[in-house]
């Protein structure tokens, strides 16, 4: 066996190459770090007394930044962000490892400054950007705009994005959500730093002129060549992070940008909805149970009759201020039946709710794109969306809202819902385990109580272990379960 780990080792040495650096940084790519963990390890089990090595990952720099073992028998070798000791096992112990992993800050070694801390800690968030779609406003070369969200944090122009000269060159994140932003993090070029002088770091939900005016986080001063700065932009909302050199004709050069942040909250998903009418199965829940999908016919899609100023609205149950309302249009048919449509917000219910502020105007979604359109804090318990005019059909496939709860001390006070629990037993003769009979019973009894005068409704269908259907309203913890019923509310 010790002939056979001979050879074996022999082997890996001889096809490794000889000039390795120990100490590695972002201009190493994982592999040859690699490797170099490999090389190292097996070199030094070579060693007299050794019976084997350990290997951690850990962010070491935030033990000692100039990443020197603090024990001969231990090796750090550091590439990308990450960092691993190479520790020898030495007469059964590994005493040495155990101490490199924990030992503090020695006098010889001293503290990283609290900027670097900062920005060394942040490497273990999470860096939204990495999920998202890069553009800019123009191409120099091939430095692609999707350079500057790959992950290093090479400074060498070759891993950096480049517009051409122009005049306010920009560059742009879409997250593809709405987050609360608490931090951007950018690494500059190596050489011509003094380009980024100037540069404004901007976040919201508007693609208006490219999302330049969207709400401003912070100017940049400057950022030294080859430096990575971290600027706070206290948790603004948005899913759009754009970089603008303004004023001036000049080249966008971006190493890397990393944006950190949390979801900002859909505070929809707990609210009531309700529509102007009902077409198939087409519920006004639909637009709020958490689901993009854009197909009609997977059932997650609200669908209105053909009809004059079609309308659905979400109760949010409380006074909130609105900061964003994103909707996902049908994706299999008609995505222009949206175009026109309104989004209201505020806290009456006069019209149905249509006569509230406007928000927005929504020109164009395309087939099953999902759009974000920024509110700017607007206050109100219910967001409506309504198309004017005739012969109108309203499909929503998801609606969401991003909203903080306005403070109790400065709310007005909003129209309050009463709620009534109906417990409803279906008799009928057709066949109500027939989903498309159960649909059309549905549609029918919407239209009865629509003619009875009854508004802000909701109907589905829930089937009972014993095969009986009921109607059920949403929020079933009102009043629990049961077996001879189902939860129904009304508002008014």
């Amino acid at each position: 066996m010790k002939c056979f780990e001979g050879l074996v080792m022999a082997h890996i040495k001889a096809s490794m190459t000889r000039t390795l650096e120990t100490v590695q940084f972002a201009n190493r790519s994982t592999e040859d770090a690699i490797f170099i963990v490999i090389n190292t390890a097996i070199t030094q089990l070579d060693k007299r007394n050794t019976c084997g090595c350990v290997l951690s990952p850990l962010l070491y720099s935030l033990f000692n930044h100039k990443f020197v073992a603090l024990h001969d028998t231990n090796s750090i070798i550091k590439f990308i962000d990450n960092t691993t000791v190479v520790g020898l096992i030495i007469n059964n112990q590994a005493s040495a490892y155990r101490k490199e992993n924990t030992s503090p800050l020695t006098p010889s070694t001293p503290p990283p400054p609290p900027h670097e801390l900062e920005k060394q800690m942040r490497t273990c968030s999470d860096n939204v950007a990495l999920r998202g779609v890069a553009a800019q406003s123009s191409q120099f070369s091939d430095r692609d705009a999707h350079y500057a969200i790959d992950g290093y944090r090479n400074t060498n122009y070759g891993s950096c994005t480049h517009t051409t000269q122009q005049t306010n060159p920009w560059w742009r994140v879409d997250l593809l959500d709405v987050y609360k932003v608490t931090a951007v993090t950018i690494t500059n070029r190596d050489e011509v730093p003094e380009r980024l002088d100037g540069a404004e770091i901007r976040i919201g939900n508007s693609l208006e002129n490219n999302g330049i005016n969207n709400p401003r986080c912070v100017v940049i001063s400057h950022i030294p060549a080859r430096e990575t700065y971290t600027f706070q932009c206290n948790k603004m909302e948005g899913r759009y992070v754009v970089v603008v050199v303004p004023d001036r004709k000049e080249y966008l050069t971006l190493c890397e940008l990393e944006v950190y942040g949390t979801p900002a909250v859909n505070v929809a998903l707990k609210g009531v909805a309700s529509q102007s009418s009902l077409n198939g199965y087409g519920n006004a829940h639909n637009a709020i149970d958490g689901n993009r999908e854009s197909d009609y016919y997977k059932r997650s899609c609200t669908h209105t009759a053909q009809e004059t100023n079609p309308w659905w609205r979400v109760d949010l149950l409380d006074v909130y201020r609105v900061t964003a309302v994103s909707i996902t249009n049908r994706g299999d048919d008609v995505p222009n039946r949206l175009d026109g449509a309104e989004i209201r917000i505020g806290n009456s219910l006069e019209n149905n709710g249509i006569n509230n502020p406007r928000c927005v105007i929504i020109s164009h979604i395309p087939a099953g794109k999902t759009y974000t359109f920024q509110c700017n804090a607007m206050e109100g318990r219910y967001v409506v969306v309504v198309i004017p005019g005739q012969n109108k059909v309203l499909t929503l496939c998801e609606v969401e809202v991003f909203a903080t709860v306005k403070t109790p001390e400065s709310s007005t006070e909003a129209p309050k819902s009463k709620r009534t629990v109906v417990r409803m037993k279906i008799q009928s003769d057709a066949d109500l385990t027939n989903q498309a009979v159960g649909d059309q019973l549905l549609q029918q009894l919407h239209v009865e109580l629509v003619k009875q005068g009854v508004s802000d409704f909701q109907l589905r269908w829930r089937t009972q272990p014993d095969g009986q259907i009921f109607h059920r309203e949403e929020e079933e913890k009102e009043c629990g379960p049961t077996q001879t019923g189902v939860c129904g509310t009304e508002e008014g």
